[in-house]
C-alpha cells in the first residue's frame, strides 16, 4: 500500500544515497565520465540486479561469477575497443487502440477499451489489485458486460501478458529488418535498447504489466506463457 511505501522509503533513499555516493567521488576522481548522472547510473546497476530474482538460480552457477559478469558489463561495457556505431533510427509503432477508424466494430472498441484499461492497472497495481469491477471503472464499462468478451479475469490477464512480449518481439524483427545495410552490431543492439525502452516506459501499458506481473503469476500461467518470451 501507499502507506507502507511511505514508511518504506527512508531505508531506500538511504542506500541508494550509499550508491550515489560512491558514483559520484569515483566522477569526481576522474574514473567515470563527466557526462553520466550518478543517480542514473545507480538506478540502472540497481534494476538490473534486482531482476535477476527473476531468473538466476544460485544452485546452477555461484552467484560471484553472475556479480563479475555484470561489473565487467557496467564498468568495461560489451564492445571491444574501437567499435563504434550510431542508433538504427527508431520506429514509430501505433497501439492498436488509437488506430479505430471509422468502420472499426464496437464489440471490437470495447474490447479494445477493456484490455488496455486492464493493463494499466495490472502494471500500476499488480494482478490481485486489478480487480474486474476496477478494470470495467477504467474501460468505463458495466462490470458485467466484461463477460460477453472475456470468459474470465485470467483470460484478460493472459492476452494482456501475451501481446505485452508480442509488441516487443514484432518492434524488434521490424527495427532489425530496417537495419540500414553496413550497420555494425553495436548500432543493432543500440536500437534493440532503444526499442526495448520506449515500449516499455513510452507505448507499454502491456509490456510493463508484463515484466512487472511475470514473477508473481501461478506456475501453469507462466508455463503457458514461456514459449513467447523464449522466442
Amino acid at each position: 500500500s501507499q502507506e507502507a511505501r511511505n514508511r518504506h522509503r527512508p531505508l531506500r533513499r538511504d542506500y541508494a544515497g550509499m550508491w550515489d555516493g560512491m558514483f559520484a567521488q569515483a566522477q569526481a576522481e576522474g574514473e567515470i565520465r563527466e557526462d553520466l548522472s550518478p543517480p542514473a547510473l545507480r538506478r540502472f546497476t540497481l534494476g538490473a540486479m534486482n531482476y535477476t530474482v527473476e531468473w538466476f538460480d544460485p544452485r546452477r552457477e555461484p552467484v560471484e561469477s553472475l556479480a563479475a559478469t555484470l561489473s565487467d558489463l557496467a564498468l568495461d561495457g560489451i564492445c571491444r575497443d574501437g567499435v563504434r556505431g550510431a542508433p538504427v533510427p527508431a520506429l514509430a509503432l501505433e497501439e492498436g487502440l488509437e488506430a479505430e477508424g471509422p468502420g472499426r466494430a464496437k464489440a471490437e472498441r470495447t474490447r479494445e477499451a477493456i484490455l488496455h484499461a486492464a493493463a494499466r492497472l495490472i502494471r500500476d497495481r499488480g494482478y490481485t489489485a486489478a480487480t474486474l469491477r476496477a478494470i470495467a471503472a477504467e474501460a468505463q464499462v458495466e462490470a458485467g458486460s466484461i463477460y460477453y468478451h472475456f470468459p474470465s479475469k485470467t483470460a484478460i490477464l493472459e492476452e494482456v501478458l501475451d501481446r505485452g512480449l508480442r509488441d516487443l518481439r514484432d518492434d524488434l524483427a521490424a527495427r532489425m529488418a530496417r537495419t540500414p545495410r553496413g550497420a555494425d552490431h553495436r548500432a543493432r543492439i543500440a536500437a534493440a535498447i532503444d526499442g526495448h525502452l520506449r515500449r516499455l516506459l513510452e507505448q507499454g501499458d502491456f509490456t510493463s504489466a508484463n515484466i512487472r506481473n511475470y514473477g508473481r503469476l501461478s506456475a501453469e500461467l507462466r508455463a503457458r506463457h514461456r514459449p513467447i518470451r523464449a522466442d
